[in-house]
């Protein structure tokens, strides 16, 4: 064979027959072929034809024969979050944008079609329908409308839900479902998902309010309103793992109003921000004589009028602090009148009172839960720009979803929104320029000399001081508004959006904040209503300034949208990086091939829990290991002849079909729960199952181990001595001991101790029938009452969840005292009496007053 003749391997028929035979071969012959062939120089008509129809053939072939794996094998099928995205993108009339924190889609922004005779109906349709994606499963979770609002002058309608777990209210656990017609476009807001809670409270709501008093150093502070518990959870506020608690809401004042949250079962205060609105400025005081906290809202002082809305008092002609603030009231009044027909603060004529030579240090609107409602101002600090800051707290006070807590990223945003509207307002870029103070912020560029603020989220400042750097952190959404208010980016040559739209866009963005929006929670509900004002040309917004918006958010680093160079709606990135389409892009991704939007990765190896074969890196791969999420490289399962859990992980231990927080008794098998003497231990497992104990919790009267005598109920023992220890444990018998005495009766009935939500007084936590009255449970309950020493029978007949009041039995003569009240809760298992130590004097309406 001469050297210019071609070997047949090197042919095109033979690399086209073993593609047919052999794929991974001819494949890989025919990618040498090419590079021999570039070489000669000499291809062919005729051989490129067969190349081309052989690289079709083989493609087809090695996809076929090389890539169906065994016969039969099915693709892994798609959980239900991921099923009802792509259920979600198929119904969606334009490609969906989300955005998830902790698993929870807190942003959708698509067109999906939904059917209902009204918004609510519609929103409610909508939810309903993806429910999986939301993570709304878990029956004992529930969504009640909180607030409608339109058709607006855009034509759009909002509902806001708020979450309840097993009829609790879920603190900002709300979100907002926007409607353009029949079609859904937005959603913003988090719910919380997965909630296992015991919802019966071990600490009273008295007892709860002393946590809070003695946390703030204020033992004397009032209480405002009723303490109410609820479910907390950080997450729902922030952007960290989940973690729900119930807890009382405690509101007190002592000059300033604070809320504190405290854990119910642990008295742990687990939140706490004030109620007031103040400007973060460090000036001297003018030492003049009240202010709203110090003085009841000026109720208790004389203070000579000004002016009002005709008439001006001329004795303060030449007092500059008192003529501006007459001239600004009117102009921020009419500033909110004719830009967005507000009629005042709250929408309502509310009349404006505005107090100058306060005693503060600068500015302040006083309102919230102490219901002032009002302006005050120290000398000096009498600004345009002020006085419209200070009167869009009002606004946002009088809004109709719930109130934004005035801390971290929420109190930021407030200040934001208050700042921003003060710009709108009064030209110029600094904050407070005319004050006596001079200017304390500078709108359009935060980061500027001399006052340094944050103007993107990698600068974002964590502190305590300032409420989490309310007034600082503020600059980050100041420079987004700014940016959307004068910014063009670029594009079209178009001009940019200037201030009427970006007060439009903010006025109507701003009535659908909910108590827990985070910084990217606005940018997402701003994003959402651009993008439907461009695409219906509403307030004459053109179709590219969504764009804009999401490109203003995207250089304050919230949001990826300034990667979305064609202005199509969807980010240019998540084109080509989110190829398991869960919304994390790129290197962000900790599971880049897998949906897994939560990024759950509990070991913190990197690598997510969708992904990792070891979840919990306890040297155990998911496949074996029998709790593959929680560590437990002992792999202990008590049970093992019934199940395959970890004692880890196990929800049953003792595999009696009953969960632990259901369980009587969580460590020995007793699926009929039997209980003889109603002090939720069971039978099997109670050391006195003939006598009940203290508490659900068993906790024994002397605190020791089972002794004779020690299981005795709480309510009913001799304490001849009155010091609340009874007979059997005193070892001071005779003797009164006053550190050990029960204070005195709270002011009020105590909140429900035992939450009965169908009313069949059963408690819901250990309800078998939660949600449906036990008919035969209905009858006259039997109570035994020791308060003075001596036994006591009453038998009582009323309705579940209604009060009883019962006399007290007569004081011995050295117990006279004066106006005595009990208060305690009754339930079908017993009595819990706050004060064991109360008798009837000569008093007639000492009483002990049961919830049963």
């Amino acid at each position: 064979m001469s050297s210019s003749t071609t070997p047949w391997y090197r042919t095109e028929r033979a690399a086209i027959v073993l593609l047919v035979l052999f794929p991974p071969a001819g494949l890989y012959l025919m990618w040498r072929f090419q590079a021999w062939d570039s070489r000669r120089k000499q291809v062919t008509t005729g051989a490129s034809v067969l190349w081309t129809a052989g690289i079709i053939c083989g493609i087809t072939l090695a996809i076929v024969l090389g890539g169906g794996g065994e016969e039969g094998e099915e693709p892994v099928a798609a959980g239900p979050q991921e099923a009802a995205l792509r259920e979600l993108e198929a119904d969606s009339e334009r490609p969906p944008d989300l955005y998830f924190q902790n698993g929870f889609p807190r942003f959708v922004h698509g067109s999906v079609p939904v059917q209902g005779a009204d918004a609510v109906e519609r929103a409610r349709n909508f939810l309903q329908t993806y429910q999986d994606l939301y993570l709304q499963s878990d029956p004992n979770l529930a969504l009640a409308v909180r607030d409608t609002r339109g058709p607006e002058e855009d034509g759009l309608e909002h509902v806001a839900f708020y979450q309840t777990y097993r009829g609790y209210p879920v603190y900002a656990g709300e979100i907002v479902v926007s409607l353009d017609g029949d079609q859904v476009f937005a959603t913003v807001g988090g719910l919380l998902s997965d909630v296992i809670l015991n919802t019966i409270p071990a600490i009273s709501p008295r007892e709860a309010e002393e946590i809070a008093r003695d946390d703030l150093g204020l033992p004397d502070a009032p209480i405002f309103g009723e303490t109410g518990l609820l479910v907390f959870d950080q997450s729902l506020l922030a952007d960290v793992p989940p973690d729900p608690h119930m807890a009382w809401e405690v509101t007190l004042d002592d000059g300033k109003t604070m809320r504190v949250f405290v854990d119910a079962h642990t008295g742990e205060v687990l939140f706490k921000h004030p109620l007031g609105d103040y400007l973060d400025l460090e000036v001297s005081d003018a030492e003049n004589e009240a202010n709203a906290a110090d003085d009841g809202c000026y109720w208790w002082s004389w203070d000579p009028e000004i002016c009002d809305e005709d008439d001006f008092d001329s004795d303060y002609s030449g007092d500059l602090d008192a003529v501006r603030a007459c001239q600004y009231a009117k102009d921020a009044y009419y500033f909110y009148l004719n830009k967005f027909s507000r009629d005042s603060y709250d929408n309502d004529d509310g009349e404006i009172e505005v107090f100058v030579h306060a005693t503060i240090d600068n500015a302040s609107w006083v309102g919230g839960s102490i219901d002032c409602d009002l302006i005050q101002f120290a000398d000096g600090w009498v600004a345009y720009d002020i006085m419209v800051h200070e009167f869009t707290h009002g606004v946002m006070d009088f809004r109709p979803t719930s109130s934004l807590p005035y801390k971290n990223q929420q109190g930021a945003l407030e200040e934001s929104l208050a700042d921003t509207f003060a710009y709108l307002a009064d030209p110029g870029c600094l904050m407070g320029e005319d004050t006596a103070g001079g200017a304390i912020r500078n709108f359009c560029n935060p980061a500027a000399s001399p006052f340094l603020d944050p103007d993107r989220m990698s600068d974002f400042l964590v502190t305590s001081a300032d409420h989490g750097g309310v007034h600082t952190n503020c600059g980050i959404l100041n420079r987004a508004a700014y940016l959307i208010a004068q910014y063009n980016f670029g594009l079209f040559g178009s001009p940019p959006l200037g201030k009427i739209k970006l007060g439009k866009l903010y006025y109507s963005a701003m009535a659908g904040i909910t108590s827990g929006y985070q910084f990217i929670d606005w940018r997402n509900a701003v994003v959402a209503r651009a993008a439907q004002w461009s695409q219906n040309g509403t307030h004459g917004f053109p179709p590219h300034a969504g764009c804009f918006v999401r490109m203003a958010f995207a250089t304050v680093e919230l949001g990826d949208g300034g990667t979305d160079t064609d202005c199509d709606g969807i980010d240019d990135i998540l084109h080509f990086h989110d190829d398991d389409g869960d919304g994390v892009v790129g290197l962000a991704d900790n599971c880049p091939l897998t949906f897994n939007p939560n990024q759950k990765d509990s070991d913190g190896d990197g690598s997510g829990d969708a992904c990792d074969p070891d979840d919990d890196n306890d040297g155990l791969l998911d496949t074996v290991d029998n709790c593959p999420g929680v560590y437990n490289p002992d792999q202990a399962n008590v049970d093992s002849h019934l199940d395959d859990d970890g004692d880890a992980c196990d929800p049953d231990l003792d595999g009696d079909g009953l969960s632990r927080s259901q369980d009587n008794c969580p460590l020995h098998p007793n699926p009929d729960q039997a209980d003889s003497d109603g002090d939720f231990l069971g039978d099997v497992c109670d050391p006195c199952p003939d006598v009940a104990g203290e508490t659900y919790e068993t906790s024994f009267i002397c605190f020791s181990e089972d002794v004779p005598g020690d299981c005795i109920y709480y309510a009913v023992f001799d304490d001849s001595d009155g010091d609340t220890i009874p007979d059997d444990c005193d070892p001071t018998l005779g003797v009164f001991e006053d550190a050990l005495a029960v204070v005195g009766p709270p002011e009020k009935l105590l909140y429900p101790i035992f939450p009965d939500a169908d009313g069949d007084t059963i408690p819901d936590a250990y309800d078998p029938t939660f949600g449906v009255f036990d008919e035969a449970l209905e009858e006259p309950l039997e109570k035994v009452l020791k308060p003075d020493g001596q036994a006591k029978q009453v038998d009582v007949e009323v309705n579940p969840s209604s009060y009883l009041k019962i006399p007290l039995a007569p004081c011995p003569p050295a117990d006279d005292m004066q106006g005595n009240t009990a208060y305690g809760s009754a339930d079908r298992w017993g009595v819990v009496v706050t004060d064991t130590h109360m008798c009837r004097d000569a008093f007639p309406q000492d009483e002990l007053a049961l919830l049963v």
